[in-house]
């Protein structure tokens, strides 16, 4: 629709090969689902969308499944009344069945669910018994034609073979799923194939859908489509042989400074990006950006001079590279002894990196102390983030600061150390709240959204609120107790999960990684793309 910023990993043909739903958004405003006709070249967007994203169809390809302001929805293709179903704080896909079963993973850290398309109570997928207790983090469900059995991809964290997970089989009546094969995004089933992202590439392997086994090899269908780091794929397949699929360039991002009133500046670099940050001195940033493998590398870049430098070499999955307080460390995680451990490196890289912990649990650094003692990281353990410290001094021995029965995530220091912000789904929804440190106290409400950030005079908490919009809110500390101010609407972003930005140390700019405006065309449809892997 003209000129808008699309989300390639939200596109979906409807079963019946008519029509494509896809998410966009004008700039200023949030992002919508659209739909568009295959017949006509004019695309209609989708009141009570807005914040929109990873649409998925109703078998019968008159309804639209999404997500949005962490809840899962429903729509008819035409529009009109959004049907609520269910809470989905930070989703991974859903996929709606014949028999009228809706499948969905409502967060990383939680079981995937099913419960009726008409609605009622969610119940999990895979029941968790001593079979399944190996499994963690099934996401991107897709239903078979029978409307009883599913493909879902797991998302493994660490390398699987040289993969970021494995597609696996599924039943609503049993709960013994079957793995088929390695993969590192994707997996539905279209017209006698399974499709995912391999090295980059998108594979095809046959599937017998009566026998319920995969034939052959996996063969090639089109080179350099994207997949994410989530296993969240560029591509959609209808059920009669169309294909839609968006090129490795289209999820690119630009990580760029933003001023006060949303003015982008210059783009720093360009690519695929987890997330970034800023060091202390606002002289460089540091990033986790996905190289052609698909594989997360840390990038050092020193904004003065211009220049990029390549930090840790794993060839897994090194991320959220957490600067020290003086500027002489990061923290970041890797997965490449398999779980996600926490690694230290000195930032000019004199040292090689050296191992900070291990332990059974994947560790995600969010934060490090101003006082340099300590370093907050989550943890997924029992369905749920937690929130741990890791000090810096002595034995460094962890310990759980955070830990309830509901997720809590993205925690970030006060410039004094004595407060921490961080988002929790306590209420349903993603909240920023403030407590003390090191010891929680009082809990104050920051506002409606998620992925905080502290300005360094301690006089602001910015956060995503939940309209994908940066806002502001005044904080002044007396003694035990926080006074916050009205939120304050700063600009419009686009929904790119939470590290989504960090403040300039004069808090006046925002570093975030944005999708650059983009047309449509930049999606590739064939219309009958089984045909192509007979040639």
């Amino acid at each position: 629709p003209g000129k808008n910023v699309f989300d390639p990993l939200s596109i979906a043909l409807s079963p019946d090969g008519s029509k494509l739903a896809f998410v966009a958004t004008n700039a200023g405003q949030a992002s919508q689902l659209w739909v568009r006709p295959l017949d006509s070249t004019a695309a209609q967007p989708l009141a009570g969308t807005e914040g929109a994203q990873f649409p998925f169809w109703s078998p019968d390809s008159r309804s639209v499944g999404f997500f949005s302001q962490a809840k899962l929805k429903t729509i008819d293709a035409g529009g009109g009344a959004v049907q609520t179903l269910a809470e989905a704080t930070d989703p991974r896909g859903g996929a709606w069945g014949a028999e009228g079963t809706i499948l969905y993973a409502p967060n990383p850290g939680t079981a995937m669910l099913r419960m009726p398309a008409a609605g009622g109570s969610a119940t999990p997928a895979i029941p968790r018994d001593k079979a399944n207790l190996g499994l963690i983090s099934e996401r991107w469900p897709s239903f078979l034609p029978d409307g009883k059995h599913f493909i879902f991809f797991e998302f493994a964290g660490g390398d699987q073979g040289g993969r970021r997970g494995n597609l696996w089989l599924g039943a609503l009546d049993s709960s013994q799923p079957v793995k088929l094969v390695g993969a590192d995004a994707g997996g539905p089933y279209a017209d006698g194939h399974l499709l995912f992202i391999a090295g980059g590439n998108l594979m095809s392997q046959r599937f017998d859908e009566k026998k319920l086994k995969t034939v052959g090899e996996p063969v090639p269908v089109a080179e350099q489509v994207f997949g994410d780091s989530r296993g969240a794929a560029a591509f959609s397949a209808s059920q009669e042989g169309k294909l839609i699929f968006a090129g490795g360039q289209s999820a690119n991002l630009d990580l760029a400074f933003y001023d006060r009133n949303g003015k982008k500046g210059d783009v720093i670099d360009s690519g695929v990006f987890q997330d970034a940050h800023i060091s202390p001195d606002g002289k460089k940033v540091s990033a986790a950006r996905a190289n052609a493998a698909g594989q997360l590398e840390i990038q050092i870049y020193d904004l003065a001079r211009g220049t990029k430098s390549q930090f840790s070499f794993s060839q897994s999955r090194d991320d959220d590279p957490v600067w020290s307080p003086d500027g002489n460390m990061i923290v970041f995680d890797s997965a490449r002894s398999g779980k996600i451990d926490l690694y230290t490196r000195p930032a000019n890289g004199s040292r090689q990196e050296e191992l900070l912990y291990h332990d059974e649990l994947d560790k995600y650094p969010g934060a490090w102390s101003a006082d340099g003692k300590y370093v907050a990281y989550e943890t997924i353990s029992n369905g749920h983030f937690d929130i741990w410290m890791m000090p810096m001094f002595g034995d460094h021995k962890p310990f759980a600061y955070l830990h309830d029965k509901y997720s809590v995530r993205y925690p970030v220091f006060s410039p004094d150390s004595k407060w921490i912000s961080y988002t929790s789904t306590e209420a349903g929804h993603p909240q920023v709240y403030a407590v003390a440190f090191p010891t929680p106290g009082g809990k104050f409400l920051v506002g409606d959204g998620l992925g905080s950030q502290w300005s360094r005079n301690g006089k602001e908490i910015f956060y995503v609120d939940d309209h994908n919009r940066i806002v502001s809110v005044a904080v002044a500390a007396h003694g035990e107790s926080l006074e916050l101010g009205r939120p304050q609407v700063l600009f419009p972003t686009q929904p790119v999960g939470a590290g989504l930005f960090e403040v300039s140390p004069d808090g006046k700019r925002f570093l975030m990684m944005q999708a650059p405006v983009q047309n449509s065309q930049d999606l590739t449809l064939v219309v009958n793309w089984p045909a192509e892997l007979k040639k």
